[in-house]
């Protein structure tokens, strides 16, 4: 069976490593080609490896059809969270596929605005006016759930990471050396590691006179380029599905010692995945509180500037 590869198709899902692909080989070689090819009209959408490994060795495969796929934009969106579901991608390699299928997931919102507009174009000239207001009440009910989100907020979602990151790898793709690109996919350096590597410089600043230009630097400083939350537990979550590779390549080894204390490792790390996030949300919780209390006292001074704020604080607890 002839199948078509279409070259976009196949650049768009991150490739195995030479390992991955050597371990897929020798499975298919030893027991064949168990799971199905995906295709969209004879296209390969997912199993590329598959078939590839398949025709070079004569091993026959089965096919399934994506049924649910009707356009090019949707093809792309079913690869995308088809990876995201079987494979241990590193965060860098989610962000950067969830960056590729933003042209596709606005073109298919747009087409579903264009489906909801004739729809109730339609109801309009259909029913009465009781109906028309029940017709389109379900229009609303029925309407994606990432209505009102922000592009980067819907794409950091899909991908399982934060919007920062997401913006930060957006920045490393268009702005660092090709050698750091490859380091951050395969997960030898971090995402802040290869944004440190394009951020812009700092201007320098003259050294701040006042108290209340001191204070403005302290929080300009608070809010500077360090790794985020987010980042740090996806750079922990990194390290944790490394170390799953590596207890399943050494399970075949049957190295007991060394798989019990790397199990520890991962259960370590795991734990430290499960803190991260809960200082992540009470971090976000007492920022918001702050923030909420020091524009209660900026509305009192009538200025709403940081600065003067805790200056008017520091004068009223006499320091």
């Amino acid at each position: 069976m002839n199948l078509t590869i279409d070259q976009e198709f196949e650049a768009f899902i991150p490739p195995l490593d030479a390992m991955d692909y050597a371990r897929l080989k020798a499975n298919i070689l030893a027991d064949g080609c168990r799971e199905p090819i995906s295709v969209w009209n004879g296209t390969i959408l997912d199993g590329h490896n598959r078939y590839r490994i398949c025709t070079e060795n004569n091993i026959p495969f089965a096919t399934v059809e994506v049924s649910s796929v009707r356009t090019r934009a949707e093809a792309f969106i079913w690869m995308y969270e088809n990876q995201l579901g079987r494979r241990n991608l590193e965060p860098f390699a989610r962000a950067e596929m969830a960056l590729k299928v933003k042209p596709y997931i606005e073109e298919r919102a747009k087409e579903r605005s264009r489906q909801n507009l004739k729809q109730n174009a339609g109801n309009a000239q259909n029913f009465t006016e009781s109906q028309k207001i029940s017709t389109n009440t379900e229009v609303l009910n029925s309407a994606p759930r990432e209505k009102g989100l922000k592009t980067v907020e819907i794409l950091a979602k899909k991908a399982q990471v934060g919007k920062d990151t997401i913006q930060r790898v957006e920045k490393i793709l268009e702005k660092a050396e090709p050698e750091i690109i490859e380091k951050a996919r395969s997960g030898e350096i971090s995402i802040n590691q290869a944004y440190q590597t394009v951020k812009p410089a700092k201007k320098p600043e003259a050294e701040p006179q006042t108290q209340a230009e001191k204070d403005r630097a302290f929080i300009e400083e608070a809010m500077s380029d360090g790794p985020t939350l987010e980042e740090l537990i996806d750079e922990t979550q990194r390290e944790n599905d490394l170390l799953h590779r590596k207890i399943e390549s050494l399970t075949k080894d049957d190295k007991d010692a060394e798989i019990a204390r790397l199990q520890e490792l991962n259960a370590t790390l795991s734990r430290q995945i499960d803190t991260l996030t809960a200082i992540k949300g009470q971090a976000e919780k007492s920022a918001r509180y702050a923030t909420s209390r020091l524009l209660e006292i900026g509305d009192m001074v009538g200025n709403r500037d940081f600065s003067t704020i805790v200056e008017t604080v520091r004068k009223a607890l006499g320091k």
